[in-house]
């Protein structure tokens, strides 16, 4: 189940990790939204903690960053913040996760739950923290990933992946997402919305990434264009394997392989995903009960409905409308 990590003891110590050649900006941009939090609650709730395995680092623009970082065999920390990696080529990436050996062997030893973002995942795969994980990637690094890693369940279609103590997202920017879910969690969707209606973080589209293979921007084939869109206008109870093989006029053996091939998901699962995309959305725009929506969209079951969608977003209905819904509100002043 995608769920948000929960909330540590106080203060909870993170490491904010850096090595050669990492990409460090989102590790910053942690730091001070971390101050701001903590100003707000008018009490050390975090405490960023820079890490490192050696001496100063070269950073993706070769500059020495943090000469006075705590060595990190030394620290104990309850969270582990990984960034990404800066490389153009193939050769330059095994260089970088090379030179970044030690600190994966020494993040193997670490207890405590991790995030990663965008090719930071890649400093953990070496550590083997996250054999037979779930972790959220690009579409452009899954076959190297898959490859360099093949113990590690890649997720190209997933924006952000939690699985036990480890979070994932895709992404240079990816870290907003993961924060953002966990401040929601750990200080409320309010103090969430106040830090976005401050620009302190930027406001995101209301929308879980569980539903990102089913995004119009995403979906490129014509065919499962015209499937997707056939769909959102059909009643849910009517849409299965059948209806969509006679659209495209395809077999059924044929059909599954075209849309595992195109989405890395079964059929099912990406036809129950367009409606429940549906859902989400009013859901996030609407104050309709559940029921209604239900009715709405064509479900037969509500406790069928609830079911597929906590299962496909870790959250139940009300969670999610919760967290991701678009009504006003009236934040409170920051300080």
């Amino acid at each position: 189940m995608n769920t948000a990590p929960s909330p540590g003891p106080i203060p909870l110590s993170i490491g904010l990790v850096v090595f050669p050649r990492c990409q460090p900006a989102g590790l910053f941009a942690i730091a001070d939204l971390l101050a701001l939090l903590n100003h707000k609650a008018g009490r050390e709730l975090f405490r960023p903690v820079w890490v490192t395995h050696g001496g100063p680092v070269a950073v993706s623009w070769q500059n020495q960053l943090l000469r006075d970082a705590v060595p990190l065999e030394t620290v104990d920390c309850g969270l582990w913040v990984v960034p990404p990696l800066w490389a153009t080529d193939v050769d330059q990436l095994k260089s970088v996760l090379s030179d970044a050996l030690p600190v994966s062997e020494e993040l193997a030893t670490r207890q405590g739950r991790f995030w990663t973002y965008c090719s930071g995942s890649l400093i953990l795969a070496q550590s083997g923290r996250i054999d037979g994980r779930r972790m959220a990637t690009e579409r452009w690094l899954v076959l190297l990933a898959a490859r360099l890693f093949p113990a590690v369940v890649w997720d190209a279609e997933a924006g952000v992946a939690h699985d036990g103590d480890f979070s994932s997202a895709a992404g240079l920017h990816g870290y907003f997402r993961i924060l953002s879910e966990w401040i929601a969690q750990t200080m409320g969707v309010e103090v969430l919305r106040t830090l976005e209606s401050g620009q302190f973080l930027p406001i995101p589209s209301r929308e879980s990434g569980a539903f990102r293979p089913v995004d119009e921007t995403v979906v490129c084939d014509p065919r499962l264009r015209r499937l997707l869109e056939a769909a959102k206008g059909t009643p849910a109870d009517r849409i299965d394997l059948a209806w969509a093989c006679g659209l495209l006029d395809m077999s059924s053996r044929s059909f599954f392989r075209f849309v595992a091939d195109k989405t890395t998901m079964t059929p099912g699962e990406w036809l129950r995903r367009i409606k429940l995309r549906q859902v989400g959305r009013l859901l996030a725009t609407t104050d309709s009960p559940l029921r209604e929506i239900s009715k709405e969209l064509g479900y037969q079951s509500l406790a069928g409905l609830t079911r597929s969608f906590q299962q496909a977003t870790g959250y139940t209905p009300q969670q999610y409308r919760k967290l991701f819904g678009e009504l006003e509100f009236s934040p409170p002043v920051l300080c």
